[in-house]
């Protein structure tokens, strides 16, 4: 296990400490493995996106299973993430381009049928020898309005509109994994958290005491308080009921009520 120094007491605690053991600080160490930009997501990865996000390292061995389930949960979520990552963008590309070349097609059409229109109008104005001189504009104009028209749309219903709804469920798909990203790496770090401010945290002895032991206390407390002695000369001290110390009257020695206390507590003596 490597060390690392701690910044208030300089003392030295495990790289995984919360806490320091030597004066309490909490320790924040990041991970000095720097992320990687890769291609594919691994597990190794993932831990150090984690330590990144909890601020100290940790070791996969010492989590229990829930948690090791939840990150691999959480790797395969970026992985899907990762993926995403190239594949929307890529396919935001391809429909706005389809958009675009639809929209064109589209006007296209709509001005030659425009123009056929136009010279139909001109035709039935214009007497007959100007329609039969017009004739041929107005057809062809008028057909080729109608097939590019009819293409426009047969292009929307067969590529724009598939790409589109593909490109919205793939939007929407990323923002919920990047959702889900985000709740699995704070539960994680949460418990991560939690099972290393446990370790890291002083275990409390119990207290095993019965009425014997606390009657004799009290007898101890009884006993110290009424035979209490100056501590430089000896003589017996009678405590009185008020203030925050006394005077010998032998030989004149101040006497602070946490004196008292010390005694008190050393009397009691109880075993954990």
């Amino acid at each position: 296990m490597s060390m690392v120094q701690c910044p208030r007491c300089k003392n030295e605690v495990q790289d995984d400490a919360l806490f320091c053991t030597h004066c309490g600080m909490k320790i924040e160490i990041k991970s000095t493995r720097k992320l990687e930009e890769k291609a594919v997501v691994d597990r190794d990865l993932t831990l150090n996106i984690l330590q990144e996000k909890c601020g100290f390292s940790f070791q996969e061995d010492n989590l229990p299973p829930e948690t090791i389930s939840e990150i691999g949960s959480l790797t395969k979520t970026l992985k899907q993430i990762n993926q995403l990552n190239t594949e929307v963008p890529n396919m935001k590309k391809s429909v706005r381009n389809l958009r675009d070349l639809y929209r064109i097609v589209k006007l296209i059409g709509i001005s030659s049928l425009l123009i056929g229109l136009i010279y139909f109008l001109s035709s039935i104005l214009g007497g007959i020898s100007y329609s039969l001189t017009v004739a041929p504009y107005f057809l062809t104009f008028l057909s080729f309005g109608i097939i590019v028209w009819i293409s426009s749309i047969v292009m929307n219903k067969t590529l724009y509109e598939p790409r589109y709804i593909k490109y919205v469920d793939a939007s929407e798909t990323y923002n919920d994994l990047r959702k889900k990203e985000k709740e699995l790496s704070e539960k994680i770090c949460e418990e991560v958290t939690e099972i290393y401010e446990k370790k890291a945290r002083p275990k409390k002895a119990e207290l095993k005491i019965d009425f014997s032991t606390i009657l004799q206390a009290v007898g101890a407390v009884s006993n110290t308080i009424q035979n209490f002695k100056c501590k430089n000369c000896g003589a017996p001290v009678a405590l009185p009921y008020s203030g925050s110390s006394v005077r010998c009257n032998y030989c004149g020695e101040i006497i602070e009520a946490v004196d008292v206390l010390k005694k008190v507590k050393d009397s009691l003596n109880l075993k954990e």
